[in-house]
């Protein structure tokens, strides 16, 4: 505190006619404390070591206040230390103290059962499964934090990391709702010795050994939540399917110049426009072989790398809680329109656009992919741009520890996000394979599965079926729908 405004206080309370008292004359608890006032100090004789000022007795700083009151007093802190450790003691020795208080007799007896069952080891994995979720689900009704206790209960028990995740596929939305997966994550994290201050940066990748965890990326859930409410995996659920489908949604295809540039123009101009909140766009690509159409190789005898048939793009209306999907035809031969194709794409990509001199701030634009890695090779072939070291090699692979898109600091690769949830609650027999953007859409929608009919279609020839087209499109728009129903089952 500046000593003008110390002076000032001074000169107020002293100008002040009222009575003044040392109330720790009448009411001292004992203990010794800094910044003092020296006018009312009475407590004891001053020592040799005492600095006194005009305005404090032993002032303190920002770097001394921590661990002072230890110093001053040892004996009270010795004694304070001892009563926490006994208090510790005694929580381990009786978790479930609480459990008389609030739980009734029922889920008491149940609790109970839940872990009889799992001592005697005599059940099915259905059966095993079900007294995780009751652990779970009642424990989940104590004020406190109950997980480090129950993963060392299960541990002594003889049950690990693998064990445990072993009884759990998908769980059904009937038995395990999004509170209770999401509690089940935190406890299998905790079995896997993974704590909180364990969970690896942002595109850092651990290989010490076979129960490393993938990398755990950094997302704001809250803020994606609120970007994406009310969009929900039921967009994609329509009667009479068997698949996830868009339904009456509709797909724009872009093979025209003049609708390229004013969709060009338009993704600009909210870009620039966004404030509080950045554009959140979903991007897929689709592309074919391009040496299956030519029987001609180059010298050394090695297959072409892959050529770009589609980009499609997927948002989020928030206020009419709609999707916008657009498809831009990459093979139309035009010219202007494939520069203003190339250019769109360089905008995308470029990050130095957020720099101050440009007229836009790509800080304010959000691209969130699938197995990006992929796509961004074969858009910076198709661009001129060869940012990637590799551009044969694009699948990120979990042993590597960096991939070779990071230097796009804008796009979220929402495959590296869900990973770790996959390997957690899916029997993932490669620990080495990132799952698929089909099994990623199974843990949210058991009934419709993701249709991958067409991925291997010829994407190469013109013009694009319908089914194609709803292929491509569908692609981008279940990035969104992922993305929120995670989001939201994070909050909850």
């Amino acid at each position: 505190m500046p000593i003008e405004t110390l002076e000032k206080i001074q000169s107020l309370e002293e100008s002040d006619k009222s009575k003044w008292w040392n109330f720790r004359a009448t009411h001292s608890d004992g203990f010794e404390y800094g910044d003092l006032d020296p006018r009312f100090f009475q407590d004891r004789p001053l020592r040799e070591n005492d600095i006194v000022t005009k305005y404090a007795l032993n002032p303190t700083t920002k770097r001394t206040r921590k661990g002072g009151f230890e110093r001053r007093n040892p004996e009270a802190a010795k004694k304070w230390q001892q009563i926490k450790q006994q208090q510790n003691q005694s929580k381990k020795k009786n978790p479930t103290s609480q459990a008389h208080d609030i739980l009734s007799e029922d889920e008491r007896e149940r609790l109970y059962n839940a872990w009889k069952l799992l001592e005697e080891k005599n059940g099915s994995d259905d059966d095993f499964q079900s007294a995780i979720i009751t652990i779970i689900t009642l424990n989940d009704k104590f004020r406190q934090a109950w997980i480090p206790q129950t993963t060392e209960r299960l541990t002594q028990l003889g049950y690990d990391f693998d064990k445990v995740s072993s009884f759990f596929l998908v769980p059904s939305s009937s038995e395990c709702n999004s509170r209770v997966t999401s509690l089940l994550i935190k406890l299998l994290d905790r079995l896997n010795g993974n704590n909180k201050a364990e969970k690896a940066s942002p595109k850092t990748s651990t290989t010490k050994k076979r129960s490393a965890k993938r990398n755990v990326i950094q997302v704001d859930w809250e803020r994606f939540s609120s970007m994406l409410e009310g969009l929900r995996i039921s967009f994609l659920e329509h009667e009479g399917e068997s698949n996830l489908c868009l339904g009456q949604t509709a797909v724009h295809l872009i093979q025209e110049v003049s609708v390229l540039k004013d969709f060009f123009h338009s993704l600009k101009e909210k870009v620039v426009l966004a404030d509080d909140e950045p554009v959140l766009l979903a991007m897929d690509a689709e592309w074919y072989d391009s040496s299956k159409e030519s029987n001609t190789h180059s010298n050394n005898d090695q297959q072409e790398a892959p050529s770009l048939s589609t980009i499609q793009f997927a948002q989020y209306d928030r206020t009419t809680q709609s999707l916008w999907i657009h498809i831009i035809d990459i093979l139309v031969n035009d010219a202007e329109y494939q520069t203003v194709a190339q250019s769109m794409i360089r905008w995308l990509l470029d990050q130095k656009s957020s720099s101050k001199s440009t007229s836009t701030n790509i800080s304010n634009l959000w691209i969130l992919g699938f197995s990006f890695g992929h796509d961004i090779a074969v858009l910076e072939r198709y661009c001129g741009n060869h940012k990637s070291s590799n551009p044969k090699h694009q699948q990120p692979q979990r042993h590597q520890p960096q991939h070779h898109y990071d230097c796009y600091s804008h796009i979220l690769d929402l495959q590296l996000v869900l990973a770790p949830k996959y390997e957690l609650l899916a029997k993932n027999k490669n620990k080495n394979q990132l799952p698929g953007l089909k099994a990623c859409a199974q843990m949210y929608s058991n009934s419709y599965p993701l249709s991958k009919k067409e991925q291997c279609s010829d994407w190469s020839k013109r013009p694009l079926s319908n089914s194609q087209v709803e292929y491509a499109g569908l692609d981008a728009a279940i990035l969104l729908v992922l993305l929120a129903e995670e989001s939201r089952r994070r909050l909850e």
